[in-house]
């Protein structure tokens, strides 16, 4: 069962909380960040479970020297954690 929406960014930010949105360009798909000194996030709240496995699958394209990449469960609000 997947519980992200709109995981593969083809409706663009819909679904997504966006951060530093002029840094976020969707299209086609994808969602291409640009250059800058403050992070850009994407995020979404989940309905997950204490003690339960997930798998988290994601492509990524490298096009610029530095950055990162973090996965974050954290948060908690009742049921759910960013």
């Amino acid at each position: 069962e997947e519980l992200l929406e709109n995981g593969s960014f083809d409706e663009g930010s819909s679904q997504w909380i966006v951060t530093e949105p002029s840094r976020l360009n969707f299209n086609n798909g994808r969602v291409n960040i640009t250059s800058g000194t403050v992070a850009s996030t994407l995020k979404q709240m989940l309905p997950i479970k204490n003690s339960a496995s997930y798998i988290i699958v994601f492509n990524l394209v490298r096009s610029s020297a530095t950055g990162s990449v973090n996965v974050k469960v954290g948060s908690n609000s009742g049921n759910n954690f960013t």
